[in-house]
């Protein structure tokens, strides 16, 4: 088997489709207190990535559903800030852990809590700053052609998602998400959804100029 990482994220094109621009659900608190999560399209299967491979569903529900079972559920799900070249997790180069993953169609949603480590509160400075994450999943597979295109036909998720800088799969992104430990109030205000369509259209427009 061979290292497979798979970059999903931050789409291209997301200036192009309202829908697929992520929405402000919350302030990040202005004080200590808040948790800060990212949140949006974690794996996809069926479709074919830019990295020419296909993921069938059956093939990834079952390393899904293993990973959530002995990581997710048993709260050991981290991920690092960009992806190294290896197959395991360094828990002291962790930015991330992953808190749930749900299945949508044929796209693996996922939530996770930015962590308050090193690597972590470089991640939440730069969604502080107006960046929008993409995420990377790391794990071990077998490929072969299938009419033209590298089909996964066994695939194990053993390290899960990093969250990193990039182009991602198809409609693919991941949405920066607060929540206070005090009484949790949403603010979806016209005027933060507008400050926020706009500095998200000037992010992805910078973007296009570096493709």
């Amino acid at each position: 088997m061979e290292l497979l990482i798979e970059t999903w994220g931050v789409s291209s094109d997301l200036t192009e489709s309202l829908g697929e621009r992520p929405l402000v659900e919350a302030k990040l608190p202005k004080e200590k207190g808040g948790d800060l999560y990212i949140e949006g399209i974690f794996l996809q299967s069926n479709v074919v990535n830019r990295n020419g491979r296909r993921y069938p569903k059956k093939v990834m529900e079952k390393a899904v559903s293993k990973y959530m079972k002995e990581q997710v559920n048993a709260n050991q799900a981290l991920g690092e800030l960009n992806h190294p070249s290896r197959s395991n997790v360094d828990p002291a180069e962790a930015a991330i852990r992953i808190t749930e993953m749900w299945w949508d169609g044929d796209n693996v949603m996922g939530k996770a809590i930015v962590l308050n480590t090193p690597k972590g509160q470089i991640v939440r400075g730069l969604i502080e700053g107006g960046w929008v994450p993409g995420v990377s999943s790391r794990g071990l597979g077998s490929v072969k052609q299938v009419d033209g295109i590298n089909e996964v036909t066994d695939f194990r998720l053993t390290v899960g998602v990093d969250v990193v800088w990039g182009p991602s799969a198809p409609n693919a992104y991941v949405k920066p998400v607060t929540e206070s430990n005090e009484t949790a109030k949403e603010v979806k205000t016209e005027e933060i959804a507008e400050r926020n369509d706009a500095e998200f259209a000037k992010l992805a427009e910078t973007l296009k100029t570096l493709l």
